[in-house]
């Protein structure tokens, strides 16, 4: 009898520790569960975040009030439960005055599903997002007309090359026909910055000039009407709805007046083809064009193309 007295005795501690190792069982469950249910609501705060900036961000530098609501107007119509009190927009300086937005979205009382038991019903959850807008500091696939600094005025037309003028040799690379058509077709494939000097030629290019543009966008008979491509906004400029070869981008210079005089690059310029012939070639120019870049970006100088990115 004694032995199983004994027994008895070690059964009844096994059972304190197997309660105790019951009861630190569930709070590494409880810990395990509500971390990972946390960092995925966390996770999709963060997208929410991360979208709401870039929503804001294509409002920048000239309208950080709509930009507010922008980013504002996005994150409320996520899945996320947060109001507009939950959302803090500040408006900031990168490169010049109001190109950088922060977008901070929190819930103060993200249910758990186990800590309850140990009294931890909630956790406060937040994540935060900026975003920037500038110009690319360079590109690839500029197309061999040039433009000339000046008050640009979206949805207007402008001639790109006319008769003999217009035309333009990269990195004094030969000026034949045959490349010149291929850098209207598909772009120069070299990649040019912000400085590089290029020279504003003039030369009758005709043939090369309409069979290149044809390769590229087609029949003129075809093409798009600028109204089907882009949506005016409430400030009076254009935006594009949809890619579209019909789309180049054009070195813009200080100023070009003769045969072989070299400018310097100041912008890269965003243009819709919207109609050309035999001897001219009219492009419609578009003031907001978006573009996807890894590369090195400099302030947005009012014009052209434009970058935006999430910083770190």
């Amino acid at each position: 009898m004694k032995y199983f007295g004994d027994l008895k005795k070690e059964n009844g501690i096994v059972a304190i520790f197997v309660g105790l190792a019951l009861v630190a069982l569930v709070g590494i469950l409880a810990y395990a569960i509500d971390t990972g249910s946390l960092y995925q609501t966390r996770r999709s705060m963060q997208s929410t975040a991360d979208a709401a900036a870039l929503a804001g961000v294509q409002d920048l530098p000239d309208n950080p009030g709509d930009a507010v609501q922008s980013a504002i107007d996005y994150a409320v119509t996520q899945d996320i439960a947060i109001s507009s009190s939950n959302v803090i927009v500040s408006i900031e300086s990168t490169f010049v005055s109001n190109d950088t937005i922060t977008v901070r979205v929190s819930d103060p009382a993200v249910k758990t599903v186990f800590a309850g038991i140990f009294g931890i019903n909630s956790a406060a959850v937040g994540a935060a997002a900026t975003a920037m807008i500038g110009s690319p500091a360079a590109y690839k696939g500029l197309v061999p007309w040039y433009l000339v600094e000046g008050d640009w005025v979206p949805g207007a037309d402008y001639s790109l090359y006319e008769n003999k003028t217009g035309s333009v040799s990269f990195n004094g690379e030969s000026t034949g026909g045959d490349l010149y058509r291929d850098n209207i077709a598909n772009g120069y494939q070299g990649t040019l910055k912000i400085g590089d000097m290029i020279d504003c030629l003039e030369g009758f290019k005709t043939g090369p000039t309409a069979q290149g543009t044809e390769s590229r966008v087609g029949p003129a008979s075809q093409l798009d009407a600028f109204s089907v491509l882009t949506e005016l906004l409430s400030d009076g400029d254009y935006r594009l709805v949809r890619p579209d070869t019909q789309l180049i981008v054009c070195p813009v210079v200080t100023q070009a007046t003769a045969d072989s005089e070299h400018g310097p690059i100041i912008g890269f310029a965003p243009i819709l083809i919207t109609s050309y012939g035999s001897k001219i070639v009219i492009g419609t120019f578009l003031d907001e064009a978006m573009m996807i870049s890894n590369g090195e970006i400099e302030g947005y100088g009012g014009y052209g193309l434009r970058v935006t990115r999430l910083l770190d």
